[in-house]
């Protein structure tokens, strides 16, 4: 009798667990270092870093994404809903010839939000937010059904660095 009352528990645990994760069923995270074309004299390391960063959520699920984190960095970010399915980069050799791409969000029927890193904001007053982004690459605080949420991501991917942009 224990065990089945023990086994119950753990179910209805795992339950609630997986209930309270919120909207957002899985991320697709990239970042890629970016090389200029042409460097200007005193622009030794013209280099710069984006960021790509797709969410999936079900169709019937609705969501205000509010802060991103990426590293200890808090901004409000722009979102965008991706209408054409899958996201495939194409990459750049440098000499105006492509060499191939790569399969960033794969087709699927729910809905996928690009979200787009926006000018970094101090965040003082978001502790969750800022405890969070400690231990993950990147977090993303969101509104569902009028209730705080935030996803966390573990990691993300690096892309091949793009020349001559």
């Amino acid at each position: 009798m224990k065990k089945i009352t023990f086994i119950v528990l753990l179910m209805t645990l795992s339950y609630f667990a997986v209930a309270q994760q919120g909207a957002i069923i899985k991320s697709y995270a990239y970042r890629q270092e970016t090389i200029p074309g042409q460097i200007m004299e005193g622009q030794e390391d013209a280099r710069f870093v984006s960021h790509f960063i797709y969410l999936e959520i079900l169709k019937k699920n609705s969501i205000v994404i509010k802060y991103i984190w990426i590293g200890k960095y808090c901004s409000i970010p722009s979102v965008i809903a991706i209408s054409k399915l899958p996201v495939v980069m194409v990459h750049n050799t440098g000499m105006g010839m492509n060499e191939g791409s790569t399969q960033l969000v794969p087709k699927t029927k729910n809905t996928i939000l690009q979200v787009m890193q926006g000018k970094e904001i101090a965040d003082r007053k978001f502790t969750t937010g800022k405890r969070l982004a400690a231990k993950n690459e990147f977090v993303i605080a969101y509104t569902y059904k009028g209730k705080w949420c935030y996803y966390t991501g573990k990691s993300i991917k690096t892309l091949e660095t793009q020349f001559g942009i």
